[in-house]
């Protein structure tokens, strides 16, 4: 008979080894860490010692006599430049160590041994740069024989140091110093306070109001596009480059000072003309630059001119000028007034009533009423019309002259 499938004494069993296995095997991983770690530590403890050696040698006059011990503190191997900062710091736990090297004389022969309990205990002085930079580090800890010494003031890109705060109080200092002989820890905190830039405008002729500084925390803004009578604004130069942009936004972050540039072309105008059947040569566009110039006066026969009308106004002008400066499409309007001609008539002793004596270019076609004389027939008229004589005479729409 075939079995599929383990029995439940099986699948505890099963389980109960694999848990063996993986505490055996987490234990090893453990140690190994644990061990490696230790390592690293006893490499350091020696890498002190060894670094307390250099300094000895640098130092003899500070070396113990004949069954005497000197403590050499981080401090002093820091500052002497055989020891970094980074090296003092304990891998096992991250922080800084707190002890010192004894140096010890035996018979002329030195001794040098790491040892947690120091009688000079060493401080630690902790910085917040507030996203500075120091060109030079400052100690990060120190004892009470430690020289005074004057913290390094650090940088940051646009933005002015304006001091310290932390245990030297609330109230920034450029300088701080820690005297010699202090104890604790220390805490000092960067103040800063932002660099304001200037932002200049050449707006060749044109109006805009726009930011006249910013910093490195403004939020970003567009620029406003000026305006200028006569001219299209064809977009910025300067500290966005040679290349005119219509919008220009100073982003959040920027830095530096600035020059904007506005750039223009001349807007062309049309001047359109009404001339209601007269003749006359005037310009037909101008612009915002052009030299004043007054127009002609256009010509109509049978007529007077009165003056335009348009864009000076809806009094009629006999004249009008165009100033420099002027702006804006213009619509001028000839006005006319017809003239009045005379009809005068000899009847040779006839009689007549009711005919024109006079008449304009406007004027309807009419037609003469003959004339009577007693005894008489009409034969026509003469004169206007001509030397031979004619019974019916007319004067047409349009006709001049008297």
């Amino acid at each position: 008979m075939n079995r599929k499938g383990f029995t439940l004494i099986e699948l505890l069993a099963t389980i109960t080894l694999l848990g063996i296995i993986l505490i055996t095997t987490t234990n090893i991983i453990l140690n190994v860490i644990d061990n490696s770690k230790k390592k690293t530590y006893n490499n350091q403890i020696n890498r002190i010692e060894s670094a307390a050696k250099i300094w000895a040698v640098k130092n003899t006059e500070k070396l113990p006599t004949l069954g005497q011990v000197y403590e050499v503190s981080f401090a002093d191997l820091v500052k002497s430049g055989v020891l970094s900062n980074e090296e003092i710091v304990n891998p096992l736990n991250k922080k800084i160590l707190k002890g010192c090297v004894y140096v010890t004389n035996q018979s002329d022969d030195y001794n040098y041994k790491y040892n947690e309990n120091c009688s000079i205990q060493t401080f630690l002085v902790n910085y917040n740069l507030n996203g500075g930079t120091l060109d030079k580090e400052n100690a990060s800890f120190y004892d009470v024989t430690t020289e005074t010494f004057i913290l390094n003031n650090p940088s940051k890109n646009d933005y002015i140091f304006v001091g310290w705060t932390g245990s030297n109080g609330r109230i920034p200092q450029k300088t701080v110093s820690i005297t010699k002989g202090s104890t604790g820890n220390k805490e000092y905190t960067a103040n800063w306070e932002t660099i304001e830039y200037a932002i200049s405008y050449n707006l060749n002729g044109g109006t805009a109001t726009n930011p006249v500084k910013y910093d490195v925390e403004t939020n970003a803004f567009t620029l406003n596009n000026p305006n200028r009578i006569g001219y299209i604004f064809i977009g910025w130069t300067g500290a966005n480059g040679t290349v005119p942009e219509l919008s220009v936004t100073i982003s959040s972050g920027s830095a530096g000072d600035r020059l904007y540039i506005a750039n223009w072309f001349k807007s062309e105008y049309t001047i359109t003309y009404n001339l209601n059947g007269g003749t006359a040569t005037n310009p037909v566009k101008y612009n915002f630059e052009d030299n004043a110039f007054t127009l002609n006066n256009p010509n109509r026969t049978g007529y007077v001119f009165k003056g335009w009308t348009g864009a000076n106004g809806t009094v009629p002008e006999l004249s009008v000028t165009i100033s420099s400066g002027s702006a804006g499409n213009r619509l001028y309007i000839a006005n006319w007034m017809a003239i009045e001609y005379a009809i005068s008539y000899n009847f040779n002793g006839g009689n007549i009533s009711n005919n024109y004596t006079s008449y304009n270019a406007e004027t309807a076609t009419f037609t003469l009423n003959n004339p009577t004389k007693n005894n008489q027939i009409f034969i026509g008229w003469i004169g206007s019309n001509g030397t031979e004589p004619q019974t019916s005479v007319s004067v047409n729409k349009g006709s001049m002259g008297n």
